[in-house]
């Protein structure tokens, strides 16, 4: 996306891959995006934000990626009451100096790990999340902190 304040509504259609790229991609900078009632699956990234800030992205149905949403970089994002599940590594992944994102409420199922907050992620919060049945751990700390 290259403009700010958007309101991406799918409508309960479906974004299909081919395995590979990214099914929404959100990068450098944009700026309250909302992303909701949408189908992504089969895609590398399901969902990408990079340096992105004040993003939503709810009631959205993410399966069947290789990563289902990942951060890095950026603040402020509320990922909130998705169904994230069948992704073969991270359900969420959270990485390098993402800090106060909100996830909360999200349905986190048989995902590698559900959700990792690694390499300087910082304040960011989980809460109220059913987290179950992934292969390697539900949540997975490694070098973020408060």
């Amino acid at each position: 996306m290259e403009k700010d304040n958007v309101v991406v509504n799918g409508a309960g259609f479906t974004l299909q891959g081919d395995g590979n790229g990214r099914g929404i991609d959100l990068y450098d900078g944009s700026t309250g995006i909302t992303v909701r009632n949408v189908q992504i699956m089969n895609f590398h990234f399901g969902i990408h934000l990079s340096n992105a800030s004040y993003t939503t992205i709810d009631s959205t149905y993410i399966v069947n990626n290789f990563e289902g949403i990942h951060l890095n970089g950026g603040f402020n994002n509320t990922i909130v009451g998705n169904t994230i599940a069948n992704n073969s590594d991270n359900g969420i992944g959270v990485f390098f100096n993402t800090r106060c994102n909100l996830i909360s409420g999200n349905q986190i199922t048989n995902n590698w790990v559900g959700v990792l907050f690694h390499l300087y992620s910082a304040s960011n919060t989980l809460s109220e999340n059913f987290i179950t049945a992934n292969n390697v751990m539900g949540i997975w700390l490694d070098g973020g902190s408060n």
